[in-house]
């Protein structure tokens, strides 16, 4: 399961199109705030940010859509749902993914991701959508949103505990904003969840320029298993990852090469290469924890050769 979950989200990096901020960004430019954020502004789809106090109840501003035992179509879950049974196959593990600052809950990469692991893995879906607390300016979503959001959603976290489905068997997916919103969940229930994904962590306001005390942001406490994917280090990303194990795609800066990949059902071919969990690499990654088995292999995906590195990771 590390396996195929990993393998999704970095073959959603190798694409660079989880993130339109990618391309936006130059990492040879100085490190200006200011500037930053006013060119991630100027390359949303999102329209103008907005600025001003939110009054809008958290349970419109916060909403979940799940996967069915009868379906895999999403359709709307609430927190004490009655008829939650029918909606979310409880028999299952879940991965629960959220979009981050300026993102929504229809944007490709959530879409993609959740069903490449409807159809890869044994896992049911939650998408967690807060589009509209996403589009306020960055402090305002760093500092009061995400909190509002993490809280919610442990509230949501719970109820599926409540009913039958421990955090032992939960995977958390997070970008941007949303990795540390998935870190506070972790947080607040002190660790149990299974694993946690940050694609991409922000760093402004979280670990620079001053770095925030752990319950609100991800770090290796929030789950049994901590994973970030580095792509836009000491501007937008995190200066260095903070999880068990941590990947930086090009030296984790911007831009990101822009590969053109079609398809991801030969990323699964990895499968046959790999034991319980191991570290996924290739000769683009950087694994700033974890030695490996440095046994290369080739691997053909459409039309890239990646050079993958087979063995199991050892802290």
């Amino acid at each position: 399961m590390y396996l195929i979950i990993c393998s999704i989200l970095l073959l959603l990096v190798i694409r660079g199109s989880y993130c339109d901020l990618f391309d936006v960004l130059n990492s040879g430019s100085d490190f200006d705030l200011n500037s930053i954020i006013n060119a991630a502004f100027n390359g949303s789809d999102n329209g103008s940010v907005l600025i001003g106090e939110v009054t809008t109840p958290i349970e419109e501003e916060v909403t979940f859509w799940c996967s069915s035992e009868s379906s895999d179509n999403l359709q709307q879950v609430h927190v004490n749902d009655p008829n939650i049974h029918n909606k979310i196959h409880f028999a299952k593990p879940i991965t629960l993914i959220t979009h981050g600052w300026l993102g929504n809950h229809s944007s490709f990469w959530m879409v993609q991701t959740a069903s490449d692991i409807l159809k890869y893995t044994n896992n049911s879906v939650c998408i967690v959508a807060w589009d509209h607390l996403a589009s306020y300016v960055y402090p305002q979503v760093a500092q009061q949103h995400a909190p509002l959001v993490s809280d919610y959603m442990t509230r949501f976290v719970k109820f599926l505990n409540q009913q039958g489905m421990p955090p032992e068997s939960m995977t958390l997916v997070g970008h941007s904003i949303g990795a540390h919103v998935c870190g506070q969940v972790g947080y607040n229930l002190k660790g149990k969840i299974r694993e946690i994904y940050g694609l991409d962590p922000a760093g402004p306001l979280f670990t620079h320029p001053t770095r925030r005390e752990s319950s609100f942001r991800l770090d290796s406490t929030d789950a049994g298993y901590v994973q970030m994917i580095v792509t836009t280090r000491f501007i937008l990303g995190v200066n260095y990852g903070d999880g068990h194990e941590n990947f930086y795609p090009n030296g984790g800066t911007s831009p990101q090469k822009s590969y053109k990949l079609h398809s991801f059902q030969n990323i699964w071919q990895l499968s046959a290469f790999f034991e319980e969990r191991h570290c996924l690499g290739c000769n683009m990654l950087h694994s700033r924890r974890g030695d490996v088995d440095k046994n290369n292999l080739t691997l053909k995906v459409d039309t890239m050769n990646v050079s993958v590195i087979k063995g199991h990771c050892r802290r």
